[in-house]
């Protein structure tokens, strides 16, 4: 099965360097809105045209089957028949959502165009993660109401049941053991928004990718489908066989698959790596 993985994914990256070799300067990975050729939409398509209106994306309602939320289709570039991806949001533009005077979250540089609106001139991914930031900052373990965010302890009075229990995890710690836990909390929160933050400098081109970083990103998409697997040591190939204008176009695509998947919030097996070291 990982063989199998394997050998698809090398194809995968050669049907990509086919494309990026005939027609490199027109393919545009990301931040290109195609517009709907259902039927639904057609006579929408004709009217936006006749306003000049065809900038702007149109969406799809989250779960309908119209349409999937990302196309592949060929543009003409001097002459040229090329293929670019675009991505079309759902729910409808977020434009409207975002403060006018916001041109770009504060902590990602996300476009307002890609991303729905948290508060604070931030979008909603970046916001989640620093409003979980704060409530870290803020634990105290004599004040209930602050350990917000904090795993369940799985010791619990069986009268009570465990959804109603209010022992928490924290409550057998040493305060050396809940310091751990806040740092690490806080770590892998601020991990999380660097990578949100460097996938947009991805997709501007402000970052380069070497092959290294791509190996690492087909790794990151082999564990969300199989968590524990390992994905083989092949930056030498992809080295040899893409220049790094070609690996940011795959390090991209991989990027927005990746970015499909629900992020699974903290990994406590780390914290609790630390809080219970092995063989101490």
């Amino acid at each position: 099965m990982f063989l199998g993985f394997f050998n698809n994914s090398l194809r995968f990256i050669k049907t990509i360097g086919h494309f990026t070799n005939r027609c490199a300067p027109v393919i545009l990975p990301v931040n290109i809105y195609l517009l709907s050729t259902s039927p639904r939409h057609q006579g929408k398509q004709v009217e936006d045209d006749q306003k000049g209106l065809n900038h702007r994306p149109l969406s799809v309602r989250a779960g309908s089957h119209e349409r999937p939320p990302w196309h592949i289709a060929p543009l003409v570039f001097e002459g040229r028949q090329a293929y670019h991806i675009a991505r079309v949001g759902y729910g409808g533009s977020h434009m409207s959502e975002w403060p006018r005077h916001v041109a770009a979250c504060k902590s990602c540089t996300g476009e307002p165009t890609q991303y729905a609106y948290g508060a604070r001139d931030y979008c909603s991914r970046c916001y989640r993660l620093i409003r979980h930031i704060e409530h870290a900052r803020a634990w105290n373990t004599s004040r209930r109401e602050t350990l917000k965010k904090l795993p369940k302890d799985g010791m619990f009075n069986p009268a009570v049941g465990y959804s109603k229990s209010t022992r928490l995890m924290v409550d057998s710690w040493t305060p050396e053991q809940f310091e751990i836990c806040r740092t690490e909390t806080i770590r892998q929160l601020e991990n999380r928004l660097t990578k949100l933050k460097y996938r947009e400098q991805i997709r501007r081109h402000e970052m380069p990718v070497d092959a290294l970083s791509l190996e690492e990103k087909f790794g990151e998409l082999l564990r969300i489908i199989r968590r524990k697997a390992e994905y083989p040591r092949n930056a030498s190939y992809l080295a040899q066989h893409f220049n790094e204008g070609e690996r940011r176009i795959i390090y991209a695509l991989l990027e927005e698959i990746i970015e499909q998947a629900p992020w699974k919030g903290i990994e406590w097996h780390q914290i609790f790596e630390r809080i219970y070291p092995t063989g101490k």
